[in-house]
């Protein structure tokens, strides 16, 4: 009986623990262009979060970005989002993005939202992150139609300049060669699980 017990103990930790969820950032800046510009035609972004404050390793099998504006986001349904490891802490310049060979296609689709709160996506290809590398999220949305200005994510700000942004009503980014971008002090708060 005790045998019994102690396994599906041992079985609820592991199931558990596989679930876990990392939250990082706490802040309510807004119209910082992450982790995408729902208000520009097109948009393309990185950031990079440290491994000091995910402080997890495993699979990751879906994100979650913290929407604060009041509308469904229709006009932004060509999400892609790329995931990959990195040894920077900072971007040097405006034109110091990841490659995009060392960056991992997990998710294309939209983003379904219906007023602020929190908004999923289930990564169609699962991103097993080390635990030891840093974390880039790049996220490129090539919808030829907007939102509105009041959709937006909350983000905090930083120390360093983390983030790159390019947003333009006319002409897609190109994720892998990039535009020179703008520098930004500011990460999209983000759930992993």
């Amino acid at each position: 009986m005790k045998k019994t017990t102690f396994c599906f103990v041992l079985l609820l930790i592991t199931f558990f623990s596989s679930m876990a969820q990392v939250q990082i950032g706490d802040g309510t800046f807004i119209d910082k262009g992450v982790p995408f510009e729902p208000s520009r035609t097109y948009s393309y972004s990185q950031s990079i979060y440290l491994s000091s404050e995910i402080l997890a390793t495993g699979t990751i099998s879906s994100l979650q970005w913290y929407y604060a504006g009041p509308y469904d986001l229709m006009g932004s349904q060509e999400i892609t989002i790329y995931i990959g490891h990195s040894t920077k802490t900072s971007f040097s310049s405006a034109s110091n993005w990841e490659p995009l060979a060392n960056l991992t296609e997990v998710y294309s689709g939209g983003a379904a939202a219906n007023g602020p709160g929190w908004i999923n996506f289930l990564l169609e290809t699962p991103f097993v992150y080390n635990g030891t590398d840093n974390l880039v999220i790049a996220v490129r949305e090539g919808s030829s139609l907007s939102d509105y200005s009041e959709d937006d994510f909350y983000a905090y700000e930083v120390a360093d300049n983390r983030t790159l942004t390019l947003g333009s009503n006319t002409t897609a980014p190109n994720a892998a060669s990039p535009a020179n971008g703008t520098l930004r002090k500011f990460l999209p708060i983000i759930s992993l699980d």
